[in-house]
């Protein structure tokens, strides 16, 4: 695609199918709810479908959905993984975004517990040289990361997030920008560089991608290379090279609103439990999303990968408040049944 006359390659570079299968907490864990109900092959062809020449599937701490897509053959698939590491001494957890991973790798990264360990992890990705980025670095995942960690994170990994179309909001944008300008004066003053210690790499470079779990944001943000037919690792290239623009549409309440919703639906429709889910509060939960006067409508509409949640902001509050507060009222109704007949 041409921008401005220029020729690009674009990428979503943060997406996410069915194979993320872990709850986002530990109670949605518990009831077997899983981040993405979405089909490889859907999320493949509706970011194609939305100008992306590239698309990295980036499950939670798997390769499965994105394998799926290199055995059949797909155009245009980068292998990647959003690997859930911590920082050991300070308790913080930290999501990092690896592309060109191999199934190896994946082993690898099991193996060497490198989970449990971002300071070994970034040194890994160093001596592998893959391309990767701090994933969403201003969202709140562990009770946030202060100036100070952000700092080290800057120092560990060369790759930053900077648009995520499915939770940062302008707001994230902007801050995360001005912090990035005032380390980049820093480290011009040369009064200090990331805490006094030399960055693992030379050059900084900025990513952008739809972190999309629902089939809702995929393409809204993206992450382009100059010039057109560029496999995966010539893009990456050239973006660790500096040479990458990052675009597209930040969150709103409003889409991680249709996110969550999406989700839940995909877990009201989904067949059997998984391994170690608790099996009654399941029952309920589904009882709940399923039976619940007006709730229904709320998750087929949330569920309309056709349905854009920016183009009509005011409409779609409106009915997104009229529908939940007709859906709570018979809620509320049907749990006092429910409690009456001491069931």
């Amino acid at each position: 695609m041409a921008r401005s006359g220029v020729l690009l390659t674009r990428a979503d570079l943060h997406a996410h199918t069915r194979a993320s299968s872990r709850g986002a907490t530990g109670w949605l864990d518990a009831l077997g709810v899983a981040e993405s109900y979405a089909e490889p092959e859907r999320v493949h062809n509706l970011a194609r479908a939305r100008g992306m020449d590239l698309v990295a599937i980036t499950d939670h701490d798997t390769i499965d959905g994105a394998m799926v897509l290199v055995e059949r053959g797909m155009p245009g698939v980068i292998v990647g993984e959003e690997v859930t590491t911590r920082l050991p001494d300070e308790g913080r957890t930290l999501h990092v975004l690896v592309w060109l991973i191999t199934p190896a790798d994946h082993e690898e990264i099991g193996r060497l517990g490198l989970r449990d360990d971002a300071v070994a992890l970034a040194h890994w990705i160093r001596q592998k040289r893959l391309p990767h980025a701090l994933a969403h670095p201003l969202f709140d995942i562990s009770g946030g990361l202060g100036r100070a960690t952000l700092r080290r994170c800057l120092r560990l990994f060369g790759g930053i997030e900077a648009i995520n179309a499915g939770h940062a909001t302008a707001r994230h944008r902007a801050a995360l920008a001005r912090f990035l300008e005032d380390i980049d004066a820093e480290r011009t003053a040369q009064t200090v560089a990331y805490g006094g210690e030399p960055a693992l790499w030379p050059r900084r470079w900025l990513t952008a991608g739809s972190d999309d779990h629902a089939l809702r944001t995929l393409g809204r943000a993206w992450t382009a290379a100059p010039g057109s037919g560029h496999t995966p690792e010539s893009f990456f290239r050239a973006v660790m090279a500096g040479e990458g623009l990052v675009g597209g549409r930040d969150a709103s309440t409003t889409t991680l609103a249709h996110q969550f919703l999406s989700v839940a639906g995909g877990f009201a429709r989904a067949g059997d439990a998984p391994a170690g889910a608790d099996g009654r509060a399941r029952r309920w939960a589904r009882a709940v999303l399923t039976r619940a006067p007006g709730m229904r409508r709320v998750l087929d509409a949330a569920c309309d990968p056709t349905a854009d949640a920016d183009a009509d902001r005011r409409r779609l509050e409106r009915a997104s408040r009229k529908a939940m507060a007709h859906s709570l009222a018979g809620l509320s109704a049907w749990l006092s049944g429910r409690l009456d007949r001491g069931s």
